[in-house]
């Protein structure tokens, strides 16, 4: 017996699972007391540390393993530092804090931290 006839139907379309998250707060490297603090300090001597640390959330339905890459830039916008802080298995709503990114102020000015936050769903 031969074959008559061969259909095929979408029984279902299914979403890939998505990586949602982001970045929630800084916190400030204070060199004279040696912790962050919320705010960022002000009139730092030439020759102290400088930095931040921030906290980013897994705002998606799934487990992530997430990371942040910080960049830490001079006054003039020379990079002075890059730090990346890895978080596996990051429950969804779970917040993750980065690694303190620090260097010695060797110039007078704004000092800048850039975070980039990553995830992929687990």
């Amino acid at each position: 017996m031969g074959l008559l006839d061969t259909k095929e139907y979408t029984v279902a379309t299914v979403l890939a699972a998505q990586a949602a998250g982001s970045i929630t707060d800084a916190r400030y490297w204070n060199y004279a007391t040696g912790q962050v603090q919320t705010t960022p300090p002000s009139n730092i001597p030439l020759g102290q540390a400088v930095g931040a640390c921030f906290y980013g959330s897994n705002s998606g339905s799934y487990q992530q393993s997430m990371y942040f890459v910080l960049t830490l830039k001079r006054p003039d916008g020379t990079v002075r530092k890059t730090v990346t802080t890895i978080a596996v298995a990051v429950p969804s709503g779970a917040t993750i804090v980065s690694d303190i990114i620090t260097d010695v102020a060797d110039q007078a000015g704004s000092w800048k931290a850039e975070a980039k936050l990553y995830g992929d769903v687990i």
